[in-house]
């Protein structure tokens, strides 16, 4: 007990240490990708940091997340794996299609992880649309001693929002990081970029999820009010504002899914994953072939446990959307 008054310093210590080698990552794949004609633009970690903790708030991260224009995704995928990044995770490793935003990297020799965006999670505008209003709205800062772009004030706290959107779909209501990056941004981005970040999100088919996002705090419903920005409608939102298992959400993918063949291909994948997404969804998978075996069969059984309660989930929040959807 005597030790414990000096560990958050230690901790603080410890994030600051993270960040900075993260930083210079971020530096290294920012300077490889300008030599190789690719623009990006540095979407959180120390632009995060920077914008909404600089009162002196702990942020810890620890991947480098960095956008380029979709068309020049498999050029920098190449510039990645130049600089001894492989693969860890794609969008289409995720059996139900939600994950379609980014490519991860790790890189062996020193752990290094890297999150490769070709559009943000919960924008449906087509990805070169999502590139020319991050890039309209970015400002420079020199990140790992490079200098870089990062999203201005207004895609910022639009960014903020979807991510939180997101993190409620997949993961619930819970205070995380996500969370507390939003609140962050409720209390230091003025009303002004706020109403920015509702332009840009109109421009980019992100409106819903601007409204789901901010209504995970209660400051952000009622900037959401403010805002004139309606109630979630979505089945995958109202499904995310819920206790429902995240199963749920692959039925809705799976239902949205047009014909047969693209129904029983999701179907599959949803049974059988890549071996790439094992280890996400059961971590001891990755400790060798005979724990990813066990994985293999233990999805089925783990998916029909969860069968009655996703159906009923999906089934209540298709009811809702239809009656928001009946006219008077």
């Amino acid at each position: 007990m005597a030790g414990s008054p000096a560990r958050p310093g230690l901790e603080t210590k410890l994030a600051t240490a993270r960040a900075l080698g993260v930083d210079q990552v971020t530096g290294e794949v920012v300077s490889a990708l300008r030599a190789a004609g690719v623009p990006s633009i540095v979407l959180k970690g120390p632009a995060i940091h920077e914008a909404l903790y600089a009162d002196g708030g702990l942020r810890p991260y620890s991947d480098s997340d960095v956008l380029v224009p979709a068309k020049h995704i498999d050029r920098a995928r190449e510039v990645a794996e130049k600089l001894g990044f492989e693969k860890w995770l794609a969008g289409d490793d995720v059996p139900s299609g939600l994950y379609v935003h980014a490519t991860d990297y790790e890189r062996p020799g020193d752990g290094a992880r890297l999150d490769l965006h070709w559009t943000v999670p919960e924008a449906e505008a087509p990805p070169e649309r999502v590139w020319q209003a991050f890039a309209a709205d970015a400002r420079p800062l020199t990140v790992g001693g490079v200098e870089t772009l990062v999203p201005g004030q207004a895609a910022l706290a639009l960014h903020t929002a979807l991510h939180a959107a997101r993190h409620a779909v997949l993961h619930g209501r819970s205070l995380t990081k996500p969370a507390r990056d939003l609140q962050r941004a409720l209390d230091h981005v003025s009303r002004e970029d706020w109403q920015r970040a509702l332009d840009l999100a109109e421009g980019l088919d992100a409106l819903e999820s601007l409204s789901a996002g901010l209504r995970v705090l209660p400051d952000g419903a009622r900037l959401a009010a403010e805002l004139g920005l309606p109630e979630p409608r979505s089945v995958r939102h109202l499904i995310g504002q819920g206790d429902a298992p995240r199963t749920a959400l692959g039925l809705d993918a799976l239902a949205t899914q047009q014909g047969l063949r693209p129904r029983l291909r999701m179907l599959g994948r949803a049974l059988v994953p890549p071996r790439a997404y094992m280890p996400v969804w059961f971590p001891r998978a990755g400790r060798g072939a005979a724990w990813m075996a066990a994985g293999y069969l233990w999805r089925p059984l783990w998916l029909a446990g969860r069968a009655v309660p996703s159906v009923l989930a999906w089934r209540r929040a298709r009811q809702t959307v239809r009656s928001a959807e009946r006219p008077g």
